[in-house]
């Protein structure tokens, strides 16, 4: 008994250390340290956020979000602050509300799949269903993402178009460009 329990500890050691070891690899290739932050983090990390949606999918606030980077622009009067709030509580809502319907579609659709001889042209409108909710969701993040981008100068998306340039470069490197 204590051998076996030994034995599973051990492959769970020696798991975690591989783990570890290919993640430090992935790092030094990177040209990184593990657990270290990068000089400009400190800034830049609050828009991390802005990568892909939740789960790898694309939920309203990712991708190329940028609601989140207009708060940090300099230049903003209060009256557009005010607005992009305004909006910004308005697609949240939308959001929720689009959320909510997916949420129930899954849970009829486990249940769908859950019987003993699930009917397929079911299971197909239900999965229909969570992908035309998913487009929704887009769509409203694309619409909204718009507006609020229609409310600023040019000189303040000038400074929105490179912050996200130095926020992907950190996430994800350099561009190459033939």
């Amino acid at each position: 008994m204590k051998s076996a329990t030994f034995k599973q500890i051990t492959a769970l050691v020696f798991m975690i250390v591989f783990v570890m070891s290919a993640v430090l690899v992935a790092e030094a290739q990177r040209g990184q340290r593990f657990f270290e932050r990068q000089p400009d983090q400190a800034y830049d990390e609050s828009w991390e956020f802005f990568g892909p949606g939740m789960m790898g999918g694309q939920g309203m606030m990712s991708g190329m979000g940028m609601t989140g980077f207009v708060d940090f622009l300099p230049g903003l009067t209060e009256d557009q602050r005010n607005e992009i709030r305004a909006k910004q509580r308005q697609a949240r809502r939308e959001h929720m509300d689009l959320m909510l319907d997916t949420m129930d579609i899954r849970d009829d659709l486990r249940q769908a799949l859950a019987e003993e001889r699930p009917d397929p042209a079911k299971v197909r409108r239900l999965q229909e269903s969570i992908s035309q909710k998913q487009g929704e969701m887009l769509e409203s993040s694309i619409k909204h993402r718009n507006e609020i981008y229609d409310m600023l100068t040019e000189e303040q998306r000038q400074q929105l178009r490179e912050l996200r340039q130095r926020s992907f470069e950190r996430q994800y490197g350099p561009r190459w460009e033939p």
